[in-house]
Formats: structure tokens, sequence, C-alpha cells
């Protein structure tokens, strides 16, 4: 085995635990706090009835990730370069913020139960292209493209994660466990990108920050878990989906800059091999993508064509619906999720 992927593999567990055992730590007396701020979650009126049970659950659970993951990869002595955390806890913390002043300032200063969305998306984007900007990841050679219209894919590719995480985020321990496994399966396939070609070593800083945010996101599973005893709220949510997103938009940028491009024009690339690891990332993250955008296809059938869909959005909730129980809805998609993976991580074999 390479000695650089071994040595990596090695250092991703020794930051997993060091995550682990600092946010299971920290998990109880974030709790406690949440609970003592009374920062409760209000559970939308339009929800099924076996939901209004949980109004009142302690909010902002996605805190319990912070220590865990920023004191892990701050520091780290396992970067290429001590600007990857700084990166990374950038977003991380620029998204939480977000989150928190979502999930509890606006609701205790209006009616409101957060940020109007047109808000919430300027907000986000603005993060997003900082954080694009700050990682050097902005660019990428396709030749057909210009420069400012990559920028504005890796903006939005960002902002794709963020929303499909939070609208995944409906039934408890849902969207941690289908974050988790996409982040294995981004991990996984940094190790093989790295083995099967000459890449920077850089591209394994990727694995350290994804095994970091899993360390953090399991004693939040925990609490979070059929019956939930704490929401992760946007606090987590999209913070969770800002590192994935970051994390995978960087291994796609770091296989492109390293492989020669002959395609003169979208259309035969996205034919050719090279767009293979752009279809990869996309099946992995297809159940993302469909808890996502169900919401606005919907939102437009009704506001646009004044069509009413007799169907309730995201996913999760159409199958409750139809009688399906909360765990066994999060069970299925859990395997959807894992197997999505494989699917993923097979494509990967054969860049």
């Amino acid at each position: 085995m390479d000695p650089f992927l071994l040595a990596n593999i090695e250092q991703t567990f020794i930051i997993f635990t060091k995550s682990l055992g600092i946010s299971t730590l920290f998990a109880y007396p974030i709790y406690k706090l949440l609970i003592h701020l009374k920062a409760k979650q209000t559970i939308s009126k339009h929800l099924p009835e076996n939901h209004q049970i949980k109004n009142g659950t302690p909010n902002m659970g996605g805190l319990i990730i912070f220590p865990g993951f920023l004191i892990s990869i701050l520091y780290s002595p396992y970067f290429t370069s001590a600007t990857v955390p700084l990166k990374y806890s950038f977003i991380a913390i620029s998204f939480g913020i977000l989150g928190v002043v979502d999930d509890t300032v606006i609701p205790r200063i209006s009616n409101c139960r957060g940020f109007h969305w047109i808000t919430k998306i300027i907000l986000q984007f603005i993060i997003a292209a900082i954080s694009i900007y700050m990682t050097e990841i902005h660019t990428f050679p396709l030749p057909f493209l210009h420069p400012y219209f990559e920028y504005l894919l890796g903006i939005l590719y960002i902002l794709f994660f963020v929303n499909a995480v939070n609208f995944t985020d409906g039934l408890d321990g849902l969207a941690l466990i289908v974050t988790s496994l996409y982040a294995t399966f981004i991990i996984n396939s940094s190790w093989i990108l790295f083995l099967n070609g000459n890449y920077y070593i850089s591209i394994l800083d990727i694995s350290i920050v994804l095994t970091a945010l899993i360390g953090g996101i399991i004693p939040l599973k925990i609490l979070n878990s059929y019956p939930a005893k704490i929401f992760m709220g946007d606090t987590g949510s999209m913070t969770i989906g800002a590192i994935l997103g970051l994390a995978s938009w960087q291994m796609i940028i770091t296989h492109l800059s390293k492989i020669h491009i002959e395609q003169t024009n979208l259309l035969d690339f996205l034919f050719s091999s090279n767009a293979l690891i752009i279809y990869s990332t996309f099946v992995a993250s297809l159940l993302l993508f469909v808890e996502l955008i169900l919401v606005p296809i919907k939102l437009f059938f009704i506001k646009t064509l004044k069509w009413y869909l007799p169907i309730r959005t995201p996913l999760h909730h159409g199958l409750e619906a139809f009688g399906w129980p909360e765990t066994k809805i999060t069970h299925l998609f859990s395997m959807i999720q894992f197997l999505l993976g494989l699917l993923g991580f097979y494509m990967i074999l054969h860049i």
C-alpha cells in the first residue's frame, strides 16, 4: 500500500477518535444548556399529527458537532497546509452562526419561524462564494466554460448540499445517517483517486476533514435517534451540508485539474469518461437531490400553474402520508443511501 495513503488512514482514525471523544464530552452539557435557554423547536402545523407531539423539543443540537470537529481539525498536524483547517472552520462557523440566528434569534424577535427563504438563500450564497474563493478551487480546466461560470457552479453546488440536507432533516436521525454515509463515500473515493492517479497528496485532506465531521455527528445522532431528545436544526443541517458540499466539490476539482481534457464543448465533455467523477457524486447524492427537488417542483405547480398536487414534500413526509412509520422510512432511506454510495464508488473505481 502507498505509504502516504497508509499514513492518511491512520491519521483519519486518530482524528475520528478525537472528534468523537470531544463531541461526546460536550454533548450532554450542550443539551442541558439548550433546555435552560429554552431553545425549542416549533413544529409546522402542516406536518402530520405524529410530529405535533415533538413541539418544544430542544433545537440547535447541531452545536454538538462543533467542539469535536473544530478542535480536531484546528489542532491537527496532518494537513498538507495550515490553511486547510482554517478554510473549513470558516465555512462551518459561518453556516453555524446563520443556523443559530435562523433557529432561535429570528423566532424570538418576530412571529416568523426563521429567515425568509430569499434572505436565507442570499446569505448562503455569500458565505459559499467566500468559502470557495478561500479554498482556491473556484476554477478548473474546462476551456469551454468562462471562469466566472465555473465559480458560480461551485457556489450553487454548495448551496445544493446545504438546502438538500436541510430538507432531509425531517425525521428523527434521518439526515445524520444519510450525510454520514455520503461522507464515507467521499472519503473512500478520495483514497481511490489518490491511488489511481498522479494526484497531489492534498486530496487526502478531504478524508481528514470528513472523518472529523463524522466523529462529531455520532453523539448528536444518538440524541437525535427516534424518539429524538434533540433536533439539530438549521444550525446542524446547513453546517453539515456546507462541509459536504465543499469537500465534494474539492474532490471533483482536484480530479479535473489533474487530467487532460480534450473536449472543446460542454456536450462532448458530458459524454466523455472525464465526466465520470461528476456522475459518480451525483449518483451518491441522488437521495438528497430527490428530497430537495420535489419541494420547488410542487411550489411551481401550485404558485405558477395553479395546480394542486396531492402529495406531501419532501419525499419522507410523502411516505408518512401513505401511512409509513417514521422508523421504517429512516431505515429504507439509510439502505438506499448505502446502495447509492456503493454504486457511486463503483463508478469511481472505473475512472
